[in-house]
C-alpha cells in the first residue's frame, strides 16, 4: 500500500460524501470542504513523508502540503471570520479552488516528470495532475453559479478519490517491470 495516496484518496472521498450528501451546496459547503481537504492533507501527507521518505521525495510532498495548508487555512480563516457576504464567500471558494488546482496540478505534472520514480508512480501523478488541472480551467475559463462550482469540485473530489484508492491499494510493479527488463536482456 502507498500511504500518501491512501491518506489522500480518503481525504478526497471524505470532502467528496460531505459535500454530496449536504443539501445546501453554498460557498460555505464548498469553504468547508476545501478546508478539511486542504489543512488535511498537509497534516498527513507532511507527516508520512517526513516519516517514511527519502530527502528528495519529502521536499516535493512539503511542497504539496504547503500549498494544500495555505489554501486550506484561507478557506478555514473565511469561514471562521463570517463577515462576508454570499457572494464574497462563493468568489473566495472559487478564486481557492482555482488556485488549488492551478499550483497542485502544475506541481504533480512537474513531480511526475522528475527521474528516479516508477513508471505507475508517473502514470498516476500525471492523472492526478490532469484532472486537477482541468479542474482549475473549469472553474476559472467559464463563470459557472456557486452550486455548479461546488458541485464540479465534490466531483474531482470523488474522482480523484476513486483513482487514488485504486492506485494506493495496487500492488508495486517494481517486480513485473524488473522482470520484464530481464525478459528483453535474454531475448537480445
Amino acid at each position: 500500500m502507498k500511504p500518501i495516496q491512501a491518506v489522500r484518496a480518503l481525504l478526497s472521498l471524505g470532502a467528496g460524501i460531505y459535500i454530496t450528501f449536504t443539501q445546501a451546496h453554498g460557498a460555505t459547503t464548498g469553504l468547508t470542504a476545501l478546508a478539511f481537504f486542504g489543512i488535511g492533507l498537509a497534516v498527513f501527507e507532511g507527516a508520512i513523508a517526513f516519516s517514511f521518505m527519502k530527502r528528495k521525495t519529502v521536499i516535493e510532498h512539503v511542497v504539496l502540503s504547503i500549498t494544500a495548508l495555505l489554501v486550506g487555512g484561507f478557506a478555514a480563516q473565511n469561514l471562521i471570520e463570517n463577515n462576508t457576504s454570499h457572494d464574497q464567500a462563493a468568489q473566495v471558494f472559487n478564486l481557492l479552488a482555482i488556485c488549488w488546482g492551478f499550483a497542485s496540478g502544475a506541481l504533480e505534472l512537474y513531480f511526475a516528470r522528475q527521474q528516479g520514480i516508477s513508471k505507475s508512480d508517473r502514470r498516476d501523478r500525471t492523472i492526478t495532475a490532469v484532472l486537477t488541472l482541468a479542474l482549475a480551467v473549469l472553474l476559472a475559463a467559464w463563470p459557472l453559479d456557486i452550486v455548479s462550482a461546488v458541485g464540479f469540485f465534490s466531483a474531482y473530489l470523488m474522482i480523484t478519490g476513486v483513482h487514488l484508492a485504486i492506485a494506493a491499494t495496487t500492488p508495486s510493479s517494481k517486480g513485473a517491470d524488473s522482470k520484464k527488463s530481464a525478459g528483453k536482456k535474454s531475448k537480445s
